[in-house]
């Protein structure tokens, strides 16, 4: 079962239109990458790895600094993809699938508090020890003897 079915190029090219607007009205800036192109003659495939950057519009209604672009361009969100175009005997691609999207890696990573790059930048701790420091207070049990 497949959820977009086209056929041709006018229909292919029709939708990705449809979903570049949209896209311009949801995100205030957006912009995809092409990161690797690998033909491979044995099957008759071109596979394609890209990166979509965007900001959200709650995001930058959110944050007026957004709205500068060299403060924006070093704060966008990502995720990558992997197409594979199938291509025919004539050198026409007769089919895309979209194997895989990758989410944005630094969403699991563990980020430091406000404290802790307070802490970094002003060089109270060293280095070694900032490891140690947590910014969750310690809780102390006081027995009643």
């Amino acid at each position: 079962c497949t959820l977009f079915f086209f056929r041709g190029l006018q229909q292919y090219m029709a939708h990705l239109g449809m979903i570049s607007v949209t896209c311009q009205f949801l995100f205030p800036h957006i912009e995809m990458e092409a990161l690797n192109i690998v033909p491979i003659l044995e099957d008759g495939t071109v596979r394609l790895r890209w990166r979509v950057k965007h900001i959200s519009l709650l995001r930058a209604l959110t944050n007026p600094m957004l709205f500068r672009y060299d403060y924006r361009v070093k704060r966008l969100k990502w995720f990558d993809g992997y197409s594979i175009f199938v291509v025919d005997g004539d050198g026409l691609v007769y089919k895309v699938v979209n194997q895989k999207v990758m989410p944005d890696e630094e969403r699991g990573v563990e980020k430091k508090s406000a404290t802790q790059r307070l802490v970094e930048k002003m060089g109270v701790l060293p280095k070694g020890a900032q490891a140690a420091y947590s910014s969750v207070p310690s809780r102390r049990v006081s027995r009643l003897q």
